[in-house]
């Protein structure tokens, strides 16, 4: 996969204001994530042991696009890792973005600008990709963490649509899910009650019958694994059927 001259633009990471500054009205400075802080291990190394070894063929993962990457600590640790993997992050919000933008210095296999990808806009999503200037069927993984409890079901059926647009060999989704229906976890339910006082189209998801079929419906992708993870949360492994 080769970059595009657009994609390849360095940002100057200092500008009148120290090395906080980002143009464009984004901050370039460091922000943290508590949760992220607890779950990046247990999520690394589900990654590290299914996803990015041999598990997906024989010629291994290349490109890791996420989308929702927030601080960025996610996937700036998983590039300080795996050195011969390059990394796409995506972030909505622009106090997201610099932070990756912090967070990816001296990290060459993070590709910079982060995509500012709309789930609920489909062309745009189209535009994002073929920015990245090479064949959007070389992404080998997609993954999400900690989105879909957060955001409407157009949402989902968006995240699967880009699925199918970008054709990845695997598709990781992690967070707090209901199983057919019946939530595990008190604590879960609970949470899902919060969210919904805040937004009701949001609320934890059942990953058997919200998730699975969309995906299905929209990207042809089929629940592989399931992993229990710490904090009542999983972590799930889609393939393509």
């Amino acid at each position: 996969m080769q970059l595009s001259a657009q994609a390849k633009v360095s940002y100057d990471w200092k500008s009148e204001g120290g090395e906080s500054g980002g143009g464009e009205g984004v901050e370039v400075v460091v922000r943290t994530s508590a949760s992220a802080l607890r779950n990046s291990e247990p999520i690394a190394r589900v990654l590290r042991e299914h996803v990015f070894g041999d598990a997906c063929d024989s010629n291994g993962v290349k490109w890791v696009l996420e989308i929702g990457s927030g601080t960025g600590q996610h996937v700036c640790g998983w590039a300080q890792t795996h050195r011969d993997i390059s990394f796409i992050p995506s972030e909505y919000t622009a106090n997201g973005r610099g932070s990756i933008i912090a967070r990816a210095r001296g990290l060459e296999n993070v590709h910079l600008p982060p995509l500012a990808i709309d789930l609920l806009a489909p062309q745009q999503q189209q535009q994002s990709l073929t920015e990245l200037g090479c064949a959007v069927n070389e992404v080998d993984v997609i993954v999400a963490i900690n989105i879909f409890h957060i955001v409407d079901i157009g949402a989902v059926r968006g995240f699967a649509r880009l699925c199918r647009m970008a054709a990845p060999k695997r598709v990781c989704v992690y967070g707090p899910f209901s199983r057919d229906g019946v939530f595990h976890a008190e604590s879960n339910l609970e949470f899902s009650r919060n969210l919904k006082l805040r937004d009701a189209s949001w609320g934890v998801r059942d990953l058997d019958n919200d998730v699975v079929p969309v995906f299905q419906s929209e990207a042809g992708l089929v629940l592989d694994r399931v992993h229990e993870m710490p904090a009542n949360n999983y972590f799930a492994i889609f393939k393509s059927s």
